[in-house]
C-alpha cells in the first residue's frame, strides 16, 4: 500500500447568495462558485507553508505540494519501523506540539513547531533514546521536492551546503526554499543521487541512551502565507455536542439491498466474463460491482450467526462484492494453513469458516473475489531451494516466486487445494461456483517496481541471484538486450522490459494452472500499487482484468492536477483496455475528511466506467463488538460507511453518466519502459481523469502484446500534455455532472437522481438542479439520493445523508463520535415532503412493506413555498440519514 503523506485542507468557502437555479440541461455546469473574494484563499494561489497533523509539514505553490517531508526509521538491515505521531499540548508561542514514538527502537521525540515569521517554521526536536542501538540504519526526515512540475521549469537544482547543515532550492526565479539545521545531521544526502529526494538523518547507525536537541528551520520564499492548522480550520477535534454512536456495528438503519433484487443467490445468471474493457454476465447483461474487503481475523473469529448477520449488513449497505483477503497471512492465527513444518496442508476448521462466509454472502447476492497468495510465510519443510534467503529477505516469497520454480509450484498447488475443494455449505466446488467472481494470483508482488532488486549481486541472495540472472539472460537475448543492461533493475530502461517479460510469463503459467483446474472465473496477475510507473502495468494485460490499489491522502479534493496526482489519477492510469478492479482504495481512519471519499470514488468510477471499486476494508477485526477504531475496518466507521448506501445506489444504478468523450494516451516502448511515465509525471493522466474517459494504449511487445485500439478515441501521444486551461482551478466532467474545485477543496455531483456536495462547503450556497445546500458546518458531505429510480424532482423516496468529522472517544476507544451537521437543504419537487429520521438502532426500514417508517420514529413535514421544500437538518438527532417521502 502506498505510503501516505498527510495533506491539509483549505479554510471554509466564502458565502454565496444566489437563488436556486432554474431547470437546465443535464450537461450544464454546476453553479457552486463563489461570487465574492474568498480572502485568504486568494493568497493561497501563491506560496504557502504549513505544519501537518503528524508533526511533518509542507510547502505548496498554486494549491500543489512543492516540498513535503515525513519521518522514517529503520532498524538493522533496512527493517522499517513505524512512527506513532500524537498531538501534544502546545506551550505558549508554539503553533503545535507532538510526541513521536518509535517503539521498536525505544525512541521518543518531543516536537514543538513555532512560527518565526510568515514564511518560516522552526521545528525543535528533543530526542530521547532509552537503550543503546547498534548497526541500525537510523532515523531520518525525508524531503520530497516537486522538481518536475512545469511551474518550476525555470528553477535551478537543489543544493546541499558544503557543511551539510542545510539545503536550498531556487524553485522559480528569485524564489528560494531553504531548510537549515542548527547542527550537522548524521547525514544530509540526496537519496540514491535523486535530486528530488533528500534525507536528513537525526539518528545514525549507533545510538547511546540519553537525550539530544535538534532544531530545523524551514523557510518558504518571500511573500508566502502560513496556513492554519487542522484544529484552526476544522475547529475542535471533538466537541461536547458530538454524537455517538451514530452507527451500530451489527445493524443498518438504511437498507439498499434491493439493488441485488433478481441476483440472489449470487451467480444465478452464470459466470461474469470480460468483454473488452467491460464485465458481462453469461446472458450478455453488463455487470457492475461496488465492493469491500473482509480480511484477517474477521474471517476466523466470531459466531456463525454473527457472520450471517454481517453478510446481510454488507448487502444492506449496498455492496455486491467482497474480497476475501489475508486468509493466509502468518500474522493471522489461525489461518488457512495447518500447524507444522510446512504450508502444504490446509486447516479444515479455517476452511469451514471461509466456506461459511462465501455461503452467507452468495445467499445475499454478494459475489466473492479470492486472493491466492497474500501473506503466506513459507516454512523450512516446504523444500525450497535458497530457503534461508527467502526467510531473511521476504518470507512471503514475493519477488522470489517469479524465478524460484519451487515457490511457484507451491503457489500453484495451493490454488488447486483452495479452489478445488467443495464448499460444505453450498455443495459446489469453489472453482465451479459462478458466485466466485475471480482470483488474484499474488497480492502486491511485482518485479518491475518493488522486488526486482532483491536478486542483485549486492543483496546477499546468491541462490536467487543465479536463478534470476539465468532467466534474465534468456529473456534479454529474446528482446535483443545486453545481459548487463538486463540487470539494471533499479532504473528505467531495458531491464524494465526484461522484468515485465518475466512477470507476464509467470501470470500466463498461473492462469494455465487455474484453467486446467477448471476455474473459468476472472484472473488478475498482481496489483498495480505503491506509486508505480506504467511499466508495471504492461505485464498485467495477461490477466482478464487489471487490479489496482490506491490510497488517498487527507484533503484529496484540494489536489491540483496541473502539478500533482491524487489516488484517482493512479486508478485512471491502469485503464489499459481491460476491466478495472480497484480491490483496495481508501482514505482511511483517522483522516479527518475521509467522509469525502466514497462519493468521490463512486462518481469518478461511474464517469470512467470502472468495474469494481472495493474499499479496504469492511472488517479486519473479530466479528463482534469492536473496542477500538481500526483503519482497516470501515464497517463501524460512519465517516465512510454512512455514505456507502448513497454511493452504492449512485454507482450501481448509474446515476452518473459515463463520459461523452474518450481519450487514449498512446505510449511507445520508449515512453513505457525507458522513462518514468506515470501519474506523477503525466499531466495528461491527471487532467483527463475527472473530465473524460481515459484509456492508456500500451505498445506491442513479445509476451503480453499491446492494447487494442479504442473506438472513437482522441489519441494523445504526449504524456505531459495538460488538458485544462493554464489558469484553471477546477475540473468539470464533459457531462457537466461532476465538478471539483481544488482551490476551494470541494466536489459537487449534479445528476437527475443524485445531487451532492462535499468538502469545505460551510458558509456557501451551493445550487444544483433540484437542490440547494446551505451548510454551516465548515466541512461535510451532504447528499440527496433518489431511491425509487425517478428524478429527484419527481421521486417519492429519497435518502438524505449528512456526514462530517468522526473521531474516537477519549483513549482511542469506541464509540466513534460524529460531528453534528448544521444547515438547510432546499429541494424543488412536485409534491410536499415529509422527513423521517433513520436512527442507528432502527432495524432496516427499507425492507418494511411500502417503506413505512418504524413506530415512534422522528418525523416532520417540511415547510413548502413556491414548489420548494426546506429541510433544516436537525443536528440534535443522533443520525446521518433521513428518508424523504410525500406528506400523507
Amino acid at each position: 500500500m502506498p505510503l501516505n503523506t498527510p495533506g491539509l485542507g483549505l479554510i471554509a468557502l466564502a458565502a454565496l447568495a444566489s437563488p436556486l437555479a432554474a431547470d437546465e440541461a443535464a450537461t450544464a455546469t454546476p453553479s457552486a462558485r463563489p461570487t465574492s473574494d474568498p480572502g485568504p484563499l486568494r493568497d493561497s494561489a501563491g506560496w504557502t507553508i504549513e505544519c501537518g497533523a503528524d508533526g511533518a509539514g509542507r510547502l505548496r505553490y498554486a494549491f500543489a505540494d512543492v516540498l513535503t517531508f515525513q519521518y522514517l526509521f529503520w532498524g538493522q538491515g533496512w527493517r522499517w519501523v513505524g512512527v506513532d505521531a500524537r498531538p501534544a499540548v502546545a506551550p505558549p508561542g508554539a503553533l503545535a506540539a507532538f510526541t513521536l514514538t518509535v517503539a521498536d527502537l525505544g525512541v521518543t521525540i518531543d516536537l514543538q513547531v513555532r512560527p518565526s515569521d510568515a514564511q518560516t517554521l522552526v521545528y525543535s526536536y528533543s530526542i530521547k533514546a532509552t537503550r543503546p542501538l547498534h548497526d541500525i540504519i537510523g532515523g531520518a526526515i525525508e524531503f520530497h521536492l516537486a522538481l518536475d512540475a512545469p511551474a518550476f521549469s525555470q528553477g535551478s537544482p537543489p543544493e546541499i551546503a558544503t557543511d551539510a547543515r542545510a539545503f536550498s532550492w531556487t524553485a522559480r526565479k528569485n524564489q528560494t526554499v531553504r531548510v537549515a539545521f542548527d547542527h550537522r545531521p548524521e547525514q544530509l544526502v540526496f537519496e540514491r543521487g535523486n535530486k528530488n529526494q533528500i534525507r536528513a538523518f537525526l539518528l545514525g547507525s549507533d545510538v547511546q541512551p540519553g537525550q539530544r536537541q535538534f532544531t530545523m528551520t524551514v523557510r518558504a520564499p518571500d511573500g508566502a502565507v502560513r496556513r492554519l492548522t487542522d484544529d484552526q480550520r476544522y475547529g475542535a477535534a471533538r466537541g461536547p455536542d458530538w454524537h455517538g454512536p451514530t452507527l451500530e456495528w451489527d445493524r443498518w438503519p438504511v437498507d439498499v439491498s434491493f439493488l441485488s433484487d433478481g441476483d440472489r443467490p449470487a451467480g444465478r445468471h452464470g459466470r461474469v466474463h470480460a468483454q473488452g474493457d467491460r464485465l458481462v454476465f453469461a446472458d450478455g447483461t453488463e455487470a457492475r460491482f461496488w465492493g469491500t474487503n473482509v480480511q484477517a481475523y474477521a474471517l476466523f473469529y466470531g459466531s456463525k450467526d454473527a457472520v450471517a448477520n454481517q453478510a446481510r449488513r454488507i448487502a444492506a449497505l449496498g455492496y455486491n462484492l467482497v474480497r476475501i483477503h489475508h486468509h493466509d497471512s502468518a500474522w493471522v492465527s489461525p489461518n488457512v494453513f495447518a500447524a507444522g513444518q510446512t504450508t502444504q496442508q490446509l486447516d479444515d476448521a479455517a476452511l469451514d469458516r471461509l466456506d461459511w462466509w462465501i455461503n452467507c454472502l452468495r445467499r445475499e447476492g454478494v459475489y466473492v473475489w479470492l486472493d491466492l497468495h497474500v501473506g503466506r510465510t513459507f516454512r523450512v519443510g516446504d523444500g525450497i531451494g535458497g530457503f534461508d534467503e527467502v526467510a531473511k529477505s521476504e518470507p512471503t516469497g514475493r519477488g522470489f516466486d517469479y524465478v524460484n520454480p519451487r515457490l511457484e509450484q507451491l503457489e500453484q498447488e495451493f490454488a488447486r487445494q483452495y479452489l478445488g475443494r467443495v464448499n460444505r455449505y453450498t455443495g459446489v466446488a469453489i472453482a465451479d461456483d459462478p458466485a466466485v467472481l475471480g482470483v488474484l494470483v499474488t497480492n502486491e508482488d511485482d518485479l518491475t517496481s518493488h522486488f526486482g532488486n532483491l536478486m542483485l549481486a549486492d543483496k546477499g541472495n546468491p541462490a536467487h541471484q543465479k536463478m534470476f540472472e539465468a532467466l534474465a539472460a534468456t529473456t534479454a537475448q529474446t528482446l535483443h538486450i545486453s545481459a548487463s543492461d538486463a540487470l539494471r533493475t533499479w532504473e528505467p530502461g531495458p531491464a524494465k522490459m526484461v522484468l515485465a517479460d518475466l512477470e507476464a510469463r509467470f501470470y500466463r503459467r498461473a492462469t494455465a494452472n487455474l484453467r486446467q483446474l477448471g476455474f473459468q472465473g476472472l484472473v488478475a496477475g498482481t496489483s498495480y500499487w505503491g506509486d508505480e510507473d506504467l511499466a508495471s502495468v504492461a505485464s498485467l494485460r495477461i490477466g482478464d482484468v487489471i487490479d489496482v490499489h490506491a490510497y488517498g491522502n487527507p484533503e484529496t479534493l484540494g489536489t491540483n492536477p496541473h502539478m500533482e496526482a491524487n489516488f484517482i489519477s493512479y486508478i485512471a492510469a491502469a485503464s489499459v483496455g481491460k476491466p478495472v478492479f480497484i480491490s483496495e482504495w481508501n482514505v482511511g481512519y483517522p483522516a479527518r475528511d475521509r467522509f469525502v471519499a466514497p462519493l468521490y470514488v463512486a462518481s469518478i468510477a461511474s464517469l470512467q466506467g470502472w468495474d469494481a471499486p472495493m474499499i479496504y476494508g469492511y472488517s479486519q477485526q473479530s466479528v463482534e463488538t469492536p473496542e477500538h477504531p481500526d483503519g482497516w475496518s470501515t464497517g463501524p466507521d460512519p465517516a465512510l460507511t454512512a455514505l456507502m448506501p448513497a454511493a452504492a445506489v449512485m454507482y450501481r444504478q448509474r446515476h452518473v453518466r459515463e463520459a461523452i468523450k474518450t481519450y487514449r494516451l498512446e505510449l511507445d516502448r520508449q515512453q513505457l519502459f525507458f522513462q518514468s511515465t506515470g501519474p506523477r509525471s503525466s499531466a495528461a493522466i491527471r487532467t483527463l481523469a475527472e473530465q473524460s474517459r481515459l484509456t492508456v494504449g500500451l505498445p506491442d511487445w513479445p509476451v503480453a502484446g499491446g492494447s487494442q485500439p479504442t473506438a472513437d478515441a482522441t489519441v494523445v501521444h504526449d504524456p505531459t500534455q495538460d488538458f485544462l486551461a493554464a489558469d484553471a482551478t477546477s475540473v468539470t466532467s464533459d457531462t457537466g455532472e461532476l465538478r471539483r474545485d481544488w482551490a476551494q477543496g470541494t466536489q459537487t455531483i449534479d445528476t437527475t437522481r443524485t445531487q451532492a456536495a462535499a468538502g469545505w462547503i460551510g458558509g456557501s450556497t451551493i445550487n444544483l438542479h433540484d437542490v440547494r445546500f446551505q451548510i454551516r458546518t465548515p466541512k461535510a458531505t451532504v447528499a440527496v439520493t433518489s431511491l425509487d429510480g425517478k428524478p429527484i424532482s419527481q421521486s417519492r423516496r429519497m435518502l438524505v445523508t449528512v456526514v462530517g468529522q468522526v473521531v474516537a472517544s477519549p483513549g482511542d476507544k469506541m464509540p466513534l463520535l460524529a460531528q453534528p451537521i448544521a444547515g438547510t437543504i432546499t429541494l424543488r419537487t412536485a409534491r410536499p415532503l415529509r422527513a423521517t429520521a433513520l436512527s442507528p438502532r432502527a432495524w432496516p426500514i427499507e425492507r418494511n412493506e411500502h417503506g413505512s417508517p418504524s413506530a415512534g420514529a422522528w418525523q416532520k413535514p417540511l415547510p413548502r413555498h413556491d414548489s420548494e421544500s426546506t429541510f433544516e437538518i436537525p443536528s440534535e438527532l443522533v443520525t446521518h440519514w433521513f428518508l424523504l417521502t410525500p406528506q400523507q
